[in-house]
């Protein structure tokens, strides 16, 4: 099969130490913090076709709507509290895309000293052109200790 790979990062601060999230970081229990979801698909080995990523939000985990993509839609199934990422047909021409969109949470008292699962994983689902297989992966759970991002990681309690 083809060599499609799925990477995630969920971050505070982007790679240029810019922020583009909001709120405190740890997370406090009744205020707002807000970050950013990248999702990268690189592939260059055969085309596939049917292709998207997908990840189903905890319930203490807010949609944003605010979300951007190089190729395909990104969009909120509020019914099943998911994230979809439609691509559909990848040429091998594009080794690597990319999209985004941001999350947000506000902790509650029983949260307090805990660490979140903020994305408990993503799957990417396509089919192999050349081969006919289907190829499925997906990520590790991301919490609030931010292993993604240097600056703003800590230890992820909420206070």
């Amino acid at each position: 099969n083809s060599n499609l790979v799925l990477g995630e990062t969920l971050r505070y601060f982007n790679e240029d130490n810019i922020a583009v999230g909001t709120g405190p970081v740890p997370p406090k229990v009744g205020e707002t913090t807000t970050y950013k979801v990248y999702w990268k698909i690189s592939n260059n080995l055969h085309e596939l076709s049917d292709l998207k990523v997908e990840v189903n939000l905890p319930p203490y985990v807010k949609w944003n709507e605010k979300n951007a993509t190089t190729v395909g839609t990104v969009e909120y199934i509020e019914s099943d509290h998911k994230v979809v990422w439609n691509v559909g047909r990848l040429p091998v021409v594009l080794e690597e895309i990319g999209a985004e969109f941001s999350v947000s949470v506000t902790p509650e008292e029983q949260d307090r000293n805990t660490v979140l699962v903020l994305l408990p994983g993503s799957r990417i689902d396509a089919k192999d052109i050349e081969t006919n297989s289907a190829i499925s992966k997906s990520t590790k759970a991301k919490t609030s200790k931010l292993e993604d991002d240097d600056i703003a990681g800590s230890d992820g309690r909420i206070q």
